[in-house]
């Protein structure tokens, strides 16, 4: 069995006899793609490669009838030379606190294992991270990693208790009122995001309360819920699509003007405040 999407460049292939990987790739027939075979390494250690759903980054041995999944086409998100380090702006016992910068995946993606805050984090620090919340890709600001499993239930409670207060700051395409908007969100609707003011059963209801408006675009809001493309979708929906935000309708720019500003919870018994250096508003 053979599988392969001229349009994702997605392959699937099916063992018929006892092998190993790397061998069985290297002989695999990939057209109609046009594969450079040399690639084969690169995208095992990537995390591009699939063994009946599990990801496999070295090379193992194979029996008949499982299936491999091959992604010949892995997005790239950042320079893996350049340091994170610089970035932290807290670290415990328990977490750090990085300013991610735009264009980072928060953790592992489907066809790349290794550009990401985590792993890269990971890699300097010499020791194991736990996410507990996620930034979009092209969002840049505030992001929490817990240094142990069980720091990471805490934090994972906390947000999902909404007991982590979350403000964001953006430059937006248009003014906004002030006030807290609501809307609800398709949750199996593909990017970009859909949403309506009106409730729909199994919809997700989506909150946000615009703290401030200042001249040029930017815009403070505090995130009350915490909803994939969220704030991007709702602002699209008001009107006022993010500068940079082509998927949702902003104008071109170079990266998306979002970033998660301010963090505060309660940690155990300590208060934590953490706020982003060099926001985006100093362009203003």
């Amino acid at each position: 069995m053979k599988q392969i999407s001229t349009e994702t460049g997605i392959c699937f292939f099916r063992v018929t006899e006892p092998t190993s990987l790397l061998p069985f790739l290297h002989a695999a027939d990939f057209s109609p793609l046009a594969v450079n075979k040399s690639e084969i390494d690169h995208w095992l250690n990537l995390g591009c490669v699939y063994v009946d759903g599990q990801r496999i980054r070295a090379n193992l041995d194979l029996n008949q009838e499982q299936v491999i999944r091959l992604h010949t086409r892995p997005k790239h998100y950042f320079d893996t030379s350049r340091s994170l380090k610089p970035l932290i702006i807290e670290e415990n016992l328990d977490f750090l606190v990085l300013d991610k910068p735009a264009g980072l995946p928060t953790h592992p993606t489907l066809d790349n294992y290794v550009e990401n805050a985590k792993v890269l984090l990971e890699r300097e620090l010499g020791i194991p991270l736990f996410t507990t919340h996620r930034l979009d890709i092209p969002t840049q600001g505030l992001l929490i990693l817990a240094k142990t499993s069980k720091a990471q239930v805490v934090i994972n409670r906390l947000f999902s208790e909404g007991r982590v207060k979350k403000v964001y700051r953006s430059i937006q395409s248009t003014a906004v009122e002030l006030g807290t908007k609501v809307h609800y969100m398709n949750p199996e609707a593909r990017v970009p995001k859909i949403v309506s003011l009106d409730p729909h059963e199994g919809w997700w209801r989506c909150e946000l309360h615009v703290d401030e408006v200042r001249e040029g675009g930017g815009v403070q809001m505090t995130l009350l819920t915490g909803k994939t493309h969220q704030i991007r979708a709702q602002m699209k929906a008001l009107g006022s699509p993010i500068l940079g935000d082509v998927i949702y309708g902003g104008p071109p720019r170079a990266e998306l003007a979002l970033e998660c500003y301010q963090m505060e919870f309660q940690f155990r018994s300590t208060q934590y405040s953490f706020t982003k250096p060099n926001s985006l508003w100093n362009s203003l």
